[in-house]
């Protein structure tokens, strides 16, 4: 069963198989760490922002997971950077518009004292970048096992801002 995985709310989310690959099930912790429901959850991982202080604690949470949040509380810009070259299947000229995305909202996310809306600051501010609603894509990369990604609303398509 796929579980949706926010991949980063710099926004990239991510559909990851846990239980076929016995892999830490971010978007399950995270629920619990931050209080929401799967509801909430759920419709966070579609690409809508958090209604509610936990909602955003929990965008925090993955995104902090996975590396994106530095201990601080703030944006990695360089690691969201890392995330795009590794995963976004963009030609380059579209990777160098989302890391100017990337940069811009980061800046402006990293203005917020509190990681919460750190995360908040920064899913709105690719939304708005964005525009529309992403289509959904799947990539699949080779691990010691194979795991699928699908990437929603708030991944890589989301930073198609050309």
């Amino acid at each position: 069963m796929n579980k949706l995985v926010p991949l980063c709310a710099v926004a990239m989310w991510v559909y990851q198989s846990a239980a076929d690959v016995g892999l830490l099930d971010y978007s399950g912790q995270c629920v619990s760490e931050a209080g929401i429901t799967h509801e909430e959850a759920d419709s966070i991982q579609q690409g809508n922002p958090p209604t509610s202080q936990k909602g955003k604690c929990y965008v925090a949470c993955v995104l902090k997971s996975l590396g994106v949040v530095d201990q601080q509380g703030k944006i990695s810009v360089d690691d969201a950077n890392r995330l795009i070259e590794m995963y976004s299947t963009e030609a380059n000229d579209a990777k160098e518009k989302t890391k100017q995305a990337v940069t811009a909202c980061a800046r402006e996310a990293n203005r917020s004292r509190n990681q919460c809306d750190v995360s908040y600051r920064m899913m709105r501010c690719l939304l708005r970048k964005r525009g529309r609603p992403a289509q959904t894509r799947n990539i699949t990369i080779g691990l010691p096992q194979t795991i699928t990604f699908q990437l929603p609303p708030l991944s890589f398509t989301l930073f198609s801002v050309g």
